[in-house]
Formats: structure tokens, C-alpha cells, sequence
């Protein structure tokens, strides 16, 4: 089981990336609500389809654990947001991708 780490581009409100998990290729979108002062994740699949859209990153809390099963098409792992220095200090516009970071816990095969 192996730990990836999410290619975030700090300080920008708004970005994509694409990822392989699993061996299965996703897009994913990252965007910075200001008045929620919160990130929020979509998840697409390689050819755009959405599977998951306004899934907030909070420290602490796994992304995909509430839809496993329900919504087909999810990767296959886990993601995981945590701050390597400071464990309660929420993803900030400025520390996400510094000392913000989102893991990806891949599935045992």
C-alpha cells in the first residue's frame, strides 16, 4: 500500500491536476471558497465525467470513507489532508501545498 502526495500549486485559489491512483487516471479541481474560508475538491473521471463535486478538505477527516459504495467510478484509495507541521491549523489559501498537504492512500490490491 503506498502513500502519494497530491501535487498542490500554493497560494492559487484555483487549480487542477491530474492524477494517476490505483492505476486508474483522475482530473482533479481544487478551489478556495473565501467566505467559507475552506478548500473544496471535485473528482472527474479521465474523460470529464464528474463523480464527486464540493467535497470539502478537512484536517483529519478521510474524503472518499461516507461515499464508498455509493457512488461508482471513486478512487479506489482514500485521501487524507493533513498539516505536517501543525495538526490543528486548517488549509489556508497560503499553506496548502506548503505545509498543507493531501495524501492518497492507495487500495491494497
Amino acid at each position: 500500500m503506498a502513500v502519494l502526495e497530491i501535487p498542490i500549486t500554493p497560494g492559487v485559489g484555483c487549480f487542477r491536476e491530474k492524477v494517476v491512483l490505483n492505476g486508474v487516471a483522475f482530473n482533479l479541481r481544487f478551489a478556495w471558497n473565501t467566505r467559507a474560508a475552506r478548500w473544496f475538491m471535485d473528482i472527474e473521471d479521465s474523460a470529464g465525467a464528474q463523480l464527486l463535486v464540493g467535497q470539502e478538505l478537512e484536517l483529519g477527516w478521510p474524503v472518499l470513507a461516507r461515499y464508498r459504495g455509493t457512488i461508482a467510478g471513486l478512487p479506489a484509495g482514500e485521501f487524507l489532508p493533513y498539516n505536517e507541521y501543525a495538526a490543528d491549523q486548517p488549509l489556508s489559501l497560503e499553506n496548502f501545498g506548503v505545509d498543507g498537504k493531501l495524501l492518497y492512500v492507495e487500495a491494497a490490491p
